[in-house]
């Protein structure tokens, strides 16, 4: 049995392909461009599929061929391109997250680990308050989070409705060495020069 990371040569994906192979898992790597470079290191160690997520058949071949039983679902865009270009966006982020969440019912996965974000809430200027809870109401001004609270929806359906487990997590901001896209890219560049600096 194995466990399928979408997106997974991604910055996100191939840590944590390094750290489930470090437990002993078998790692499917599932990406629409698969960057080879990314992981190097432990290609050899894992299945790289080249596959769509807005293609439900592709991930259902994937699951089928890799006997995939649970699945990490990172595969989204980042960045300014959820503006710029909101129907790619929307079938990109919308359609392949719940093709995903689909995907999982019609093959009865254990579980579906996927990444929401902070920015289902918005500003912290449009609370009123300087600390945000899970009790503030979301309040999504962009793309990026309007999609991110939708997928948080409809993941919620799919476990009422089909008992499709799942688990969201939220994250704030996601940077570090090797991150090249998206909106942390100062807290990268910092690094890389503070490791470099002369001692």
């Amino acid at each position: 049995m194995a466990i399928m990371i979408t997106g997974g040569t991604g910055f996100i994906g191939a840590h944590l392909a390094r750290r489930l192979l470090q437990a002993g898992e078998t790692v499917v790597l599932f990406d629409a461009q698969p960057d080879r470079q990314a992981i190097q290191d432990i290609l050899e160690r894992v299945t790289v599929v080249r596959g769509d997520a807005t293609v439900l058949q592709d991930l259902l071949h994937a699951i089928k061929a890799h006997r995939v039983e649970r699945v990490v679902h990172l595969a989204y865009i980042v960045g300014p391109e959820n503006e710029q270009n909101p129907p790619r966006a929307l079938h990109i982020n919308c359609v392949g997250t719940n093709n995903v969440f689909e995907a999982a019912r019609l093959e009865g996965l254990q579980r579906v680990v996927w990444a929401s974000s902070v920015a289902v809430y918005g500003p912290r200027s449009s609370y009123g308050k300087a600390d945000l809870d899970e009790e503030d109401p979301p309040q999504p001004t962009r793309v990026y989070g309007a999609c991110k609270l939708f997928n948080e929806h409809m993941a919620e359906h799919y476990f009422q409705a089909f008992q499709v487990e799942h688990i969201a997590l939220r994250p704030s901001v996601v940077y570090g060495p090797g991150r090249l896209r998206g909106s942390a890219q100062f807290m990268r560049e910092w690094i890389e020069v503070t490791t470099q600096a002369p001692k």
